[in-house]
């Protein structure tokens, strides 16, 4: 590698293309978001409405900005949610 790159101090972004995953994903991601607020625990414990708006936003405009908030907050909040359903359907 040139020694510009090894040396470097930037930062990128991880899955800099989630935001277009996740679009070209849009009718699983919805009706993910759906399940999930049929569940009690998941409404009690997840902002929804906070990542029901990233999911918008990136349907709106896929950037950096509605990207990095899908990232943060829509996958994992998803990633909660997911394993809050295997704990209520091991009931």
């Amino acid at each position: 590698m040139p020694e510009t790159v090894l040396n470097s101090r930037m930062k990128g972004m991880q899955a800099a293309d989630a935001g277009h995953r996740i679009v070209r994903e849009l009718p699983a991601f919805r009706e993910c978001l759906a399940s999930l607020n049929a569940l009690p625990e998941a409404r009690e414990i997840l902002d929804l409405g906070l990542m029901q708006r990233c999911l918008d936003d990136l349907v709106v405009k896929v950037d950096p900005e509605t990207t990095g908030r899908a990232s943060g907050i829509l996958l994992r909040g998803i990633g909660v949610g997911l394993f809050l359903q295997g704990l209520a359907g091991s009931r």
